[in-house]
């Protein structure tokens, strides 16, 4: 079981005391503080810097603005000091046994744009990225088939637009011989993919050229997805968005933790999900600290993760209890989930990843028992 978190370079909160990348292995020591025998790490990198420049009408890579390249790239330093602190970095990271993955950048990212250059530079930032995903031995690298809310253009453009930039995205992992696993996440309506027909759907065209491909399940925007839907749901537009994808009606009737059970008839749910992104979802927030609200924190406040469904308010946030019990039941092999909790202090974050990891464990000896009574 690998319990995760997500450091964005985005996330000013821990700030002046600590800043990433430079404060990387404060951050990995303080998430390894919590271990228990036997527990086992996974970090989870969103490094939102540009990774290219351009200069006559090529991109480079940009190693000058973007630090978290410091990491691999030490060697071209020229303060010894940085020099010599970013190679213990990149040392203790390859001396550790934490899973590593990479998400590819979203700030500035436009692959649906009409203008070309925004386009090209858009394309050329996430190839860089798989390279660092590459030169860090990331074991994952996470990608976003829509960066942009693209409420005007009809869902097949979408579709075609994002497989064709795939299409160029497999072609460069081929041609460099990369070996992290790839995988899609699905997003939050209307970005593609937003439903679990999407999620089936877009898995099974990429495969057939990017064979590697598996997915990244992210709860809080599943969660997200089916309330947005339903909030439109009495409009036109988005019959229009989604029409010939999936079933508006059948995703709007049940709730929540019924909707995602009901994934379950998609063949690559679960068999190819890869891994679960898990935040707190309250309202239109999606990535706080699970059962809890925005205001609370885990060391004042019990997380509501283990408890019967009338602890929620089921028409604001997600009955996470039972959104854990179901990603026990569909795992076969071992958990892996990243807590993605973008606004909030690192020691609450290592906190609420603690008692995660805990639930778990408790929830899959729960079921064990049942299943050998």
């Amino acid at each position: 079981m690998y319990i995760g978190m997500c450091l964005c370079d985005l996330n000013k909160v821990d700030e002046p005391h600590l800043h990433l990348p430079y404060n990387f292995l404060d951050y990995l020591n303080s998430y390894k503080a919590y271990f228990e025998d036997g527990d086992k790490g996974m970090i989870e990198i969103q490094a939102e810097s540009p990774y290219v420049f351009e200069t006559d009408g090529n991109f480079l890579s940009n190693i000058t603005k973007n630090k978290w390249l410091w990491i691999p790239y030490y060697e071209t330093l020229f303060d010894a000091n940085l020099r010599d602190h970013f190679k213990e970095i990149y040392d203790q990271i390859r001396k550790s046994d934490i899973i590593l993955g990479i998400h590819q950048p979203i700030r500035d990212i436009n692959i649906l744009s009409d203008d070309s250059y925004w386009h090209e530079r858009s394309v050329r930032s996430i190839e860089e990225s798989m390279r660092f995903a590459n030169d860090m031995n990331a074991i994952y690298f996470i990608i976003h088939m829509v960066q942009y809310d693209n409420w005007n253009m009809p869902r097949q453009q979408q579709f075609e637009t994002s497989i064709d930039v795939l299409k160029r995205l497999s072609t460069f992992y081929h041609k460099n011989s990369f070996s992290f696993v790839p995988c899609i996440e699905n997003l939050e309506f209307p970005k593609l993919p937003a439903t679990g027909f999407e999620i089936s759907f877009c898995y099974d065209t990429i495969r057939k050229f990017w064979p590697k491909i598996k997915i990244c399940f992210d709860l809080p925007h599943l969660w997200n997805s089916q309330r947005i839907i339903k909030n439109h749901a009495h409009t036109p537009q988005p019959f229009h968005m989604i029409s010939g994808f999936d079933n508006f009606s059948e995703i709007c009737s049940r709730d929540y933790t019924a909707y995602l059970y009901s994934l379950k008839e998609f063949e690559c749910i679960p068999g190819e999900i890869f891994l679960y992104h898990i935040g707190g979802c309250y309202d239109n927030m999606t990535h706080g600290i699970p059962g809890l609200k925005p205001w609370e924190n885990p060391f004042d406040n019990a997380m509501n993760i283990d408890c019967p469904s009338r602890c929620y308010d089921l028409s604001r946030e997600m009955d996470v209890s039972k959104t854990l019990d179901i990603i026990v039941s569909w795992s076969d092999s071992c958990i892996r989930m990243i807590l993605e909790a973008d606004q909030k202090p690192n020691a609450e974050a290592q906190r609420a990843i603690s008692d995660i990891r805990k639930t778990l464990k408790a929830k899959t000896k729960r079921l064990e028992r049942k299943l050998n009574a």
